[in-house]
């Protein structure tokens, strides 16, 4: 069995917009992952520019971070999404995912976990619901993508995290049922991941049928972020 959590952990800044990255990092610890991946993670940023949150988070941890680099939002430091696990963890490939010219680059990045049963370990972020023009085709069409990649790689078993933004029900997440199975499917009706009251943090698993999900838990809000850790208990 291996228990995957992802958390979006807003680049160290709480709901109270103070900067502490032990918050979430304590919250990860406590939820005892084998792996784990999280979205908005920032690298010398100048907000605050002795934060390496990769580095932090993987000596916090005592596992081993792979980072994803999206963009630069003050032209000096990197902002992304990352990786870690327990077990050697290896970076495999960082898609550059459909995005419009003027806009944050959305990525997806894939790595490996050699677990007992190794894994594709991906983590992503889509834009936001309305971030510009056209952005339900451009989340659609990053689904698409990231799973002809796992297919022409064959990258199986693989488990993909991340903030995509939209809630069940929406297109975005019927399309994406085609294709992956949704730990999420199991969670409490009414059950939300960011303060807003949505559910738009997931963990999916590919190729349908592959992954037995064992159980599926929304953690706690909490200060550390206006999002809730989700943790998946799987079987490969």
């Amino acid at each position: 069995m291996i228990r995957v959590t992802h958390f979006n952990i807003a680049s160290s800044f709480g709901e109270d917009k103070k900067s502490d990255w032990t918050r979430a990092a304590r919250i990860i610890r406590e939820s005892a992952p084998d792996a784990v991946s999280c979205n908005e993670v920032s690298v010398h940023e100048d907000f605050v520019p002795d934060l390496d949150m990769p580095a932090l988070y993987g000596d916090y941890l005592g596992m081993t971070p792979v980072f994803g680099r999206a963009t630069s939002r003050d032209g000096k430091g990197e902002y992304g999404v990352m990786a870690l696990a327990e077990y050697k963890i290896e970076f495999v490939d960082k898609l550059l995912l459909p995005t419009p010219a003027g806009y944050e680059q959305r990525i997806c990045l894939m790595t490996k976990v050699y677990a007992p049963t190794p894994f594709h370990f991906l983590v992503t972020h889509f834009c936001t619901r309305n971030e510009y023009p056209g952005a339900r085709e451009y989340r659609v069409a990053a689904i698409q993508m990231i799973t002809d990649k796992i297919n022409e790689r064959k990258l199986y078993p693989a488990v993909l995290c991340g903030d995509l933004n939209v809630e069940p029900g929406t297109p975005e997440i019927d399309f994406l049922h085609t294709q992956w199975d949704v730990c999420n499917d199991q969670a409490e009706p009414g059950v939300w991941t960011h303060h807003s009251g949505a559910m738009i943090d997931f963990i999916c698993t590919y190729p349908k049928g592959a992954v037995r999900l064992l159980n599926f838990s929304v953690g706690a809000h909490t200060a550390a972020s206006d999002h809730c850790p989700v943790t998946a208990e799987l079987e490969f």
